[in-house]
């Protein structure tokens, strides 16, 4: 899998990968964000054209980020839509 996450407190020049397997999710969590992130990479390679499912996963995609900032409560958490080319704190 692509990585999916990314460890923005080295600053905007230095940017470290974070796979979610390497996280401390619950086994459940993991999948769901593997099927989120299945869906969002093919509406990626569609062009982001079909507006209504962009719409769907970014808040599908907000309300896994806010799971995982449930579950890793010491981390801060910012959702990043590449559809949009926006981002939102959690």
């Amino acid at each position: 899998m692509a990585p999916l996450l990314r460890n923005t407190q080295l600053g905007r020049s230095m940017k470290a990968v974070i796979y979610p397997e390497d996280l401390d999710l619950s086994f459940p969590l993991r999948q769901k964000l593997k099927e989120w992130l299945s869906k969002y990479q093919n509406e990626h390679y569609n062009g982001f054209i079909n507006e209504d499912l962009i719409k769907k996963l970014d808040q599908e995609g907000k309300d896994i980020a806010i799971m995982i900032k449930k579950e890793l409560s010491e981390v801060k958490m910012e959702y990043f839509s590449d559809a949009r080319m926006t981002n939102e704190i959690i």
